[in-house]
């Protein structure tokens, strides 16, 4: 079954937007916009039929062939003769020539192609499309001839079987869809919770049996008009609530202005009544979506938490954990920047939906896949909210369940994870059966665990924070689901049975971090920015040089030399100098280059095959003369390349303290079966045995 022709069925007008923007359906884009607009997915345009004709031809031809295809095939075919026609095609409502036009879209900035800046002049070209054929599936790369000598490539867009959740009855819609996203018809969410209460098992597993402090109670009333439905909210104690009682949770940001929040002074007005009008737009949606889950019971934290009280906030924090797992649902602004913009948005549902060809096949833009997150998926406090709940609903452009069990959005299109694309999609699916299902007496997945933690800490680096120094509160919760699952204690948020290999935590190549003003410098709390945690340790079987002797508080005469945690370490410590760029001849292209502010170092009595790679936490930071290196783990095997690991760190005005700056690691620059690797390699095997000068063992304070 082909698609249908978009010349027998025009498109009203769509919202103009970058595919995954939010625009706010209470804001201004919203009401410039005709919200009743119903759009009709799958229409094609002469050009991309024809297409679709071609497509329906190679698989009819390779039917026979289907138990060996054999390697893919390449070619290249015409398209539209300008990009301006490919423009006239998306606007007009083809689903497939949208599709296209995301492509080429630049990822990060979504240049417009109707600018000839970071384009080259590329509007003029010629639009051809690189067909691979690797049945059964195809793979289309949009080409932009500009001019003989110069081509603009799109990124890929996969076409391919569709699948379908055999938890799901419901297909693709094939009628009209509208470019609002779903407000008063709840259909979608209330078909998932249904399925999820009939079908899945891990959603309902309960490790938590105590409810949050406050929670708002929230009921549908008649407005008094007998044409609407009014919504009476009331700040409740859980003390007189049931203990089995549901409630939702609220995740989302707050922006620059909140509205209406509980402090000591309205408490006991907000006991008896809340306005419902004064209430944020954001906080009046999530109380309509939690009366129509049929919930009466919703947290939501500015109306849940005395803001003005320091004490009812740290320990309604300390909190958190147990507030998002043991809610019924958790409701996630996603796409809100502010509490004044609602959950709900206008979008293009041709920029939302994979186009769907010759009835079973389903095309989507590799720029899909890789978009720049909405605004709660950048802010810190939301990594936890995210990962906790057994059941979140996302409002971003379009609307996604998620579970334990699946992840689905409004359009019953599977949203599955990209390891590639998007390597911490499916994170919650992943932490429940590792730490939120097993009781603390089942036996531990060790690497699991790690490396999922390790993941976790990278994606929380590269979020947001309004206060650097929330860095370890934010994600306390999770860290104290994975302590009740392993017995482990976080250290400044290190782990002590590990806390050596925790130590090499290190700026992303490229990266760049500010300092929290937290302390103890060795931890990574005490940088803001786009940190490496490698996953790699869990995999290598290194040996470990330093040895963390105990962790106590530090402090002395001047009260700006002050640590809630120094380290002591039985370790070398040797001093370094500059070095020049090695000549990068083709073993050596893994190293890091300038592009990535590495410095290039020597260490003092070491032999001349080691050069150290030393990535400070300053991106800015210019090596010193005081710049000493602290060894941490040596790995000299035949399966790996010979190298350490360790930290970069300076003495402070208290002579028998050091502060980390930096991390390194080392590689041996000659050849295999050399002198100078033999010599190299001995030394770093007399490291790891940690005897013989110039590796004289010390203490070592590290704060």
């Amino acid at each position: 079954m082909s698609s249908s022709s978009l010349e027998l069925c025009p498109q009203p007008a769509r919202p103009d937007h970058r595919p995954r923007e939010f625009i706010p359906l209470r804001g201004e884009g919203g009401e410039r916009f005709d919200g009743d607009a119903q759009i009709q997915l799958f229409l094609l345009c002469a050009k991309c039929k024809s297409l679709e004709g071609l497509l329906g031809g190679y698989l009819e031809l390779a039917a026979p062939l289907a138990a060996d295809p054999g390697p893919p095939t390449y070619e290249i075919k015409e398209h539209y003769p300008t990009l301006g026609l490919l423009r006239d095609s998306f606007q007009r409502g083809c689903h497939l020539c949208t599709v296209m036009w995301d492509s080429l879209m630049k990822p990060g900035n979504y240049a417009a192609l109707d600018s000839d800046e970071g384009w080259g002049g590329a509007r003029g070209g010629a639009l051809s499309i690189e067909l691979q054929l690797d049945l059964p599936r195809f793979i289309l790369v949009p080409l932009v001839l500009s001019s003989p000598s110069s081509t603009t490539r799109g990124c890929m867009i996969c076409i391919e079987p569709a699948s379908k959740p055999v938890q799901i009855e419901r297909a693709i819609p094939t009628s009209a869809v509208s470019t609002r996203a779903v407000t008063g018809d709840v259909s979608f969410y209330r078909r998932c919770a249904d399925i999820c209460d009939s079908s899945h098992t891990r959603c309902h597993v309960k490790r938590i049996d105590r409810l949050p402090t406050r929670l708002l109670h929230v009921e549908a009333v008649p407005d008094g008009t007998g044409a609407g439905t009014a919504h009476r909210v009331q700040l409740v104690s859980a003390e007189n609530l049931p203990a089995d009682a549901k409630y939702a949770a609220l995740s989302y940001c707050w922006g620059e202005q909140h509205g209406l929040r509980l402090t000591e002074s309205n408490y006991q007005d907000l006991t008896a009544d809340i306005p419902y009008g004064q209430l944020p737009a954001t906080i009046q949606d999530s109380v309509a979506v939690t009366t129509a889950l049929g919930l009466q019971y919703i947290w939501v934290d500015a109306l849940c938490i005395v803001q003005d009280s320091p004490g009812d906030w740290s320990r309604e924090a300390s909190k958190m954990c147990d507030v998002y797992q043991g809610c019924s649902v958790a409701l996630a602004a996603s796409g809100a920047p502010g509490s004044g913009d609602g959950l709900f948005a206008v979008r293009d549902p041709l920029r939302q939906v994979p186009c769907r060809l010759l009835g079973t096949m389903h095309a989507r833009s590799w720029n899909s896949l890789v978009e720049s997150p909405w605004a709660l998926e950048t802010r810190g406090w939301a990594i936890q909210e995210q990962l906790l709940p057994a059941r979140s609903v996302r409002f971003g452009s379009y609307l996604v369940w998620e579970c334990r069990e699946l992840i689905m959005n409004e359009f019953w299109v599977e949203e599955r994870p990209e390891p590639k694309a998007q390597p911490y999609n499916g994170l919650p699916i992943e932490l429940y059966p590792l730490v939120l299902e097993p009781r603390r007496s089942d036996p531990v997945n060790l690497s699991g665990v790690r490396d999922l933690w390790y993941r976790i800490l990278t994606r929380y680096s590269r979020t947001s924070l309004s206060v650097k120094g929330d860095k370890l509160v934010a994600i306390a919760g999770l860290g104290s689901a994975f302590e009740r699952r392993t017995g482990w204690r976080l250290v400044h948020g290190l782990w002590e049975p590990f806390i050596i290999q925790d130590l090499l935590w290190r700026r992303s190549d490229g990266g760049h971090c500010d300092p929290t003003g937290l302390r103890p410098s060795w931890s990574w709390a005490s940088q803001h920015g786009d940190l490496s945690f490698s996953t790699y340790f869990v995999l290598i079987v290194r040996t470990y040089v330093a040895e963390c002797v105990g962790i106590r508080p530090f402090g002395n005469s001047r009260a700006e030399l002050i640590s809630p945690a120094a380290m002591e370490l039985n370790g070398v410590m040797c001093r370094t100098r500059e070095a020049e760029k090695p000549h990068e001849s083709p073993h050596m292209k893994h190293l890091r280059g300038d592009n990535f502010n590495v410095k290039y170092l020597r260490a003092e009595g070491w032999p001349a095959a080691i050069l150290l790679m030393a990535s400070y936490d300053r991106d800015d930071r210019p090596w010193t003369d005081g710049d000493m290196i602290l060894p941490l783990s040596v790995t000299v095997s035949p399966d790996w390349w010979p190298r350490a690991e360790g930290l970069l760190v300076v003495p402070t005005i208290d002579p028998t303290a050091f502060e980390r700056v930096g991390a390194f690691d080392v590689r041996v620059l000659a050849k295999q079966n050399s002198r100078e690797r033999e010599d190299a390699e001995r030394f770093l095997e007399a490291l790891a045995r940690g005897g013989g000068e110039p590796l004289v063992r010390q203490r070592i304070l590290l704060i």
